[in-house]
């Protein structure tokens, strides 16, 4: 075997490494406000332009995704290079657009670490013509959280219900 070839071998050894610590690190972390085991949900970045995506924890027989639009200077790795997940701050307005599978209605809204609630700083619209490959209905979101810490969005769509936790950095 060539010494490029061993090289390389251990590279993307060394990256299955690194993404297995990552899995295993994403379930770590404080405990919010609701008693969930962790509120720092691996958001990675889907487009490094972008921002990140994220899947959803649902009841019943739906799945939900999140696909966050952030500025540039929200996203703290544009190149991507670095594979880390994707921050949210305090203050700064992201766009989020969500799809869950289902029927009804579709609703949104984020309950804070001191259990404040918060809604969309739009009504949320329905999101058609994307080229985003995930199963279900689209629509778009947008937040301004108003305090660092954890937060949980909880979406519905008629009957079934998701939700996602994240940390807002201050």
């Amino acid at each position: 075997m060539s010494t490029e070839r061993s090289a390389i071998d251990t590279v993307c050894a060394m990256r299955a490494v690194l993404v297995a610590l990552m899995l295993v690190l994403a379930g770590c972390g404080a405990t919010g406000t609701t008693g969930s085991p962790s509120c720092d949900a691996a958001i990675y970045p889907a487009d490094p332009l972008m921002g990140g995506e994220a899947e959803a924890t649902t009841t019943g027989d739906v799945e939900a995704w999140a696909l966050f639009f952030l500025r540039p200077d929200q996203v703290p790795d544009p190149a991507g290079v670095a594979g880390g997940p994707v921050s949210v701050f305090v203050n700064n307005q992201i766009k989020v657009v969500w799809t869950i599978t289902g029927e009804g209605a579709f609703a949104a809204s984020a309950v804070g670490p001191t259990d404040r609630i918060i809604q969309s700083d739009w009504e949320p619209q329905a999101h058609g013509g994307s080229n985003w490959e995930r199963p279900g209905d689209e629509w778009d979101t947008g937040w301004t959280f108003p305090e660092p810490g954890c937060w949980t969005f909880e979406i519905s769509r008629g009957p079934s219900t998701a939700t996602l936790r994240i940390r807002v950095l201050g």
